[in-house]
């Protein structure tokens, strides 16, 4: 495994197969995504300017054929920095969301694999952010109480 420095003091991790077809580039974070950083880099002479992102580079396909097919790349463990190829997946939408964060039910509470914690939503009048939990009831109890504090 190798690392690749990107901007923003990030870090990719790639397969030692990689580093050659990789390293030609120069590769920057892009943390347009809520949640995850991906490597990418700029395509040259295309106006405006356009990124690749380095899963793509990996996986050899482009942006256009997953969308023509409904489909994207999907990190399995969830961190858009590791770009080693058994951790990289051609999947549907519906997988890799699944894959992403899980909702345990209606009641707002949600459990995000990626840091393994639960998240507490209040959903009425709107939806509203509680907190990040270390166990379901944790969360559970959160939410109850924000919304006994309610004013009716």
């Amino acid at each position: 495994m190798y690392y690749i420095r990107l901007t923003k003091n990030y870090i990719t991790a790639i397969d030692d197969d990689m580093l050659e077809v990789l390293n030609q580039y120069l590769w920057h974070a892009l943390d347009a995504h809520p949640r995850v950083v991906y490597a990418a880099r700029w395509l040259s002479g295309v106006k405006p300017r356009r990124s690749v992102r380095m899963h793509h580079e990996i996986m050899g396909v482009t942006p256009e054929e997953l969308n023509e097919n409904n489909l994207v790349i999907d990190h399995i463990d969830g961190d858009g920095l590791n770009n080693q190829k058994h951790n990289l997946r051609i999947a549907t939408r519906e997988v890799n969301i699944r894959n992403s964060i899980h909702c345990f039910n209606a009641k707002g509470i949600y459990y995000e694999k990626v840091r393994d914690r639960y998240k507490a939503f209040s959903l009425y009048p709107v939806r509203t952010y509680i907190g990040t939990f270390r166990t379901y009831e944790e969360a559970l109890e959160a939410k109850q109480n924000y919304a006994d504090n309610q004013i009716p």
